[in-house]
């Protein structure tokens, strides 16, 4: 049995997660406000077959999470600085402040995706239940 979805709802989605990059709100604090609303659109999805489209939903939010710190952190020293730390070898000049600076390989390397587990970012893609696990609901 197959289920479909209005996909209108993941335009929905991104603007009630919209986290302006130029707050100086704490990212923990992001998190925490961000988990119910993850939560809750993830249990909504649950049994649909959308474990790619929310593994996408996920790096986007995280991401996002990245140019916030990025706007942060607003010199390129302290983002050096870390990556020294972490082992990187070269220095990376970049502007702080764009959309498309979060998705560099420097700065993956400095903030992976565990850093996010570590803050209890949830995860959607564990939250996914499909039919068969549930033989009560098959038809």
């Amino acid at each position: 049995m197959l289920f479909h979805i209005f996909y209108r709802r993941f335009s929905y989605f991104t603007v009630d997660v919209d986290t302006r990059r130029n707050q100086s709100t704490p990212v923990k604090e992001i998190v925490k406000e961000l988990n119910p609303l993850l939560r809750g659109f993830a249990s909504y999805f649950r049994i649909v077959d959308l474990q790619s489209t929310l593994r996408g939903l996920l790096s986007w939010i995280r991401r996002r999470l990245r140019a916030i710190i990025l706007h942060q952190w607003k010199s390129t020293k302290k983002l050096n600085r870390v990556l020294r730390r972490a082992g990187w070898e070269e220095k990376v000049n970049l502007r702080m402040n764009k959309w498309r600076s979060s998705h560099t390989k420097a700065v993956n390397y400095a903030i992976p995706n565990r850093f996010f587990e570590e803050m209890n970012l949830f995860d959607m893609t564990s939250y996914y239940h499909p039919l068969s696990k549930y033989p009560i609901l098959d038809p």
